[in-house]
């Protein structure tokens, strides 16, 4: 399980826990076997990215550590500022609080997907292979998956739960889902299948929990825990009530494995409170502060307080115990713990720094190594690397005429989330920015829009098989439109094909002699299978060029300023099984030969309400 504070058997929103709040290199590893002689033991070994994904307001980023590295390799930066993250293994998401809206990251191009709209008092909680969506408005509980979030409806979706106002809800490692109904007193534990329908559901009225206020709720292994901090009242596992003092700001620990106690911070104390109710164990520090989430993992509690500035670590092992200062903590942190498979970190979520607490306390904050550039953020990410130096305006004297739209053909997986970039071949004579409306339904997965309704995604069930085929509508924005029909085809788990460029879309690169820049060249790359792409190296035929590229193909290319002319770059590009390389043209131009480059904008507004505009954030 991980986060959403850090990794959540906690909610987002509000109040920090349920309600509480709560991306670049890639690794491919191609293992080839043999069978050398029965008998022989073997070990399956869990390869990964030993990313853990954590957050800065102040750089509005959300970026990947590297931790055996101990340097953040990626980084991707969400549309608002009011965001926390959710993270399992691979599994990783960005949640926007004010918008009520949940975004799928692609470590692998570190790239943000589309954002799937929730219920606007909605809190998230996310397991392994469940994600819960609660409204506490309304105290509806729905149930998905990472596969098919995207297909979730707050009209049309069932919901697994009905409660009362209030309601809240985590799930816990077992992937069931654990809700807490303070009207009803009623604690409920729902399992539920892929599909997020229900298989199997418990009830049990605790009756300190009727009329409880805002509440907090974890699950320790399979065990629900509630707190409400207003009150001081925390009720274990079969409701029996405990009354807590200085208790107004007390946290739950984030939900995690089997333990005979559950871990609370208070703003003076660590508590770690037997299941059972018997006597908890103190583990006091110099001063007070605002205590993080505090989280089991691997025979230790990890808490920390801002404010106090402190760190503590609490173990079976006595020798492992620390009780320390953060060092070099910023002026006003908020401290937040980020755990992902067997690794855990302290993230300070307002300046971004990052302490590797089972390292000495290493700081980590090498930020500007990997926000990318404004000119090439993930809102333009899907505009295409070349450069157009000769701008001709559309003639809008003349009567409007429909876009045309052409048939396209793509390769699915089964079991994962595609991006179908069908605009590549559709062109408006008027040079209208064009937007997609999606089909009703899809017969092999849910299609929604991304990009600001530029783009499309398809998320694939694990079972599915064969081909399919649906029907999309252009629309140029003033009243004409027209229609195109897309293949599918779900590619078996044992082919591949290699990546290729996009036809007609070869890579130039215009740059003043001496300069450098900067440009993400993936996204006029496309895999015959709908693989994630990334980028292996990259050379230039000039060796005193100096010329780099990121995982997640954000180039970079520093002119040596030698003369003006054309050189060439080869660039590698894989899907994580096999690679195929490319050219590069760069054309270098003398000094004050370059004008500025004018791109076209989408902005979607609602009526009556105020749109901030940026026209300049894609021009270079």
């Amino acid at each position: 399980m991980t986060s959403l504070l850090g990794k959540l058997g906690l909610n987002r929103r509000h109040k920090k826990m349920v309600t509480g709040t709560a991306f670049g290199a890639a690794v491919a590893v191609v293992v080839t076997g043999a069978v050398l002689y029965p008998g022989f033991k073997t070990t399956e070994v869990d390869l990964n990215d030993g990313g853990v994904w954590v957050v800065s307001k102040s750089k509005n980023a959300v970026g990947r550590l590297n931790y055996p590295s101990r340097v953040l390799d990626g980084a991707v930066t969400p549309a608002s500022t009011t965001f926390e993250i959710l993270q399992d293994a691979g599994d990783v998401f960005v949640d926007d609080e004010s918008g009520s809206t949940l975004n799928q990251v692609s470590p692998a191009n570190m790239r943000l997907g589309g954002d799937k709209q929730l219920p606007g008092a909605a809190d998230v909680s996310f397991g392994s292979e469940v994600i819960s969506v609660t409204d506490a408005a309304s105290g509806k509980v729905w149930a998905v998956s990472p596969s098919t979030v995207n297909g979730f409806d707050e009209e049309a979706s069932e919901p697994v739960l009905v409660g009362s106002e209030g309601t809240v809800s985590a799930v816990g490692e077992d992937d069931r889902i654990y809700s807490a109904d303070p009207e009803s007193g009623v604690v409920t534990v729902t399992g539920v299948d892929a599909n997020g329908e229900v298989v199997s559901s418990e009830s049990e009225t605790w009756g300190e929990l009727k009329g409880s206020g805002d509440l907090q709720v974890t699950v320790v292994g399979d065990k629900p825990v509630v707190l409400d901090a207003a009150a001081g009242k925390l009720l274990l596992p079969g409701g029996k009530r405990l009354q807590l003092d200085n208790a107004r700001e007390a946290k739950l620990q984030q939900g995690g494995p089997g333990s005979d106690f559950v871990a609370v911070a208070t703003q003076k104390a660590l508590l770690k409170q037997p299941l059972d109710g018997s006597t908890a164990k103190t583990v006091a520090f110099d001063g007070e502060g605002v205590p993080a989430a505090p989280v089991q993992l691997g025979g230790c509690v990890h808490a920390a307080w801002s404010g106090a500035n402190k760190y503590v670590r609490d173990c079976v092992n006595d020798g492992d115990d620390k009780n320390v200062d953060v060092p070099k903590a910023s002026a006003s942190p908020s401290y937040v713990f980020r755990v992902n498979r067997d690794l855990v970190v302290l993230n300070d979520v307002n300046s971004g720094n990052v302490w590797l607490v089972n390292q000495n306390m290493q700081l980590v904050n090498n930020w500007d190594d990997v926000i990318p550039p404004k000119d090439t953020s993930d809102d333009a990410d899907k505009d295409s690397a070349d450069e157009v130096q000769q701008t001709v305006l559309p003639d809008r004297t003349k009567p409007n005429s429909p876009p045309a739209a052409k048939p396209d053909s793509f390769g699915v997986r089964a079991g994962k989330t595609t991006i179908l970039p069908v605009l590549d071949n559709d062109t408006d004579p008027d040079g209208d920015i064009l937007t997609l409306r999606p089909p009703a339904e899809v017969k092999s997965g849910t299609v929604a829009t991304i990009y600001g309704d530029t783009g499309f995604q398809i998320s694939v069930p694990a079972d599915k098989t064969g081909t399919d085929s649906f029907q999309y509508t252009v629309d140029d924005g003033r009243g004409l439109s027209g229609t195109a029909d897309v293949a599918l085809r779900i590619v078996p788990a044992g082919e591949n094909s290699a990546p290729r460029q996009k036809p007609n879309r070869e890579t130039t690169l215009v740059l003043q002699q001496g300069t450098t820049l900067t440009q993400n060249i993936l996204s006029n790359w496309i895999d015959p299978d709908g693989d994630d792409l990334f980028a292996e190296s990259v050379t230039s035929t000039d060796p005193l060029d100096q010329v780099r590229i990121r995982p997640d193909g954000q180039l970079t290319f520093q002119d040596s300023g030698t003369a003006p002319g054309r050189k060439t770059l080869t660039v590698r590009i894989s899907d994580g099984t096999d690679s195929t390389e490319g050219r590069i043209v760069v054309d270098v131009r003398a000094p004050g030969a370059l004008p500025p480059v004018a791109n076209a904008d989408h902005v979607i507004a609602v009526a009556g309400a105020d749109t901030v505009i940026a026209p300049l954030k894609n021009d270079v």
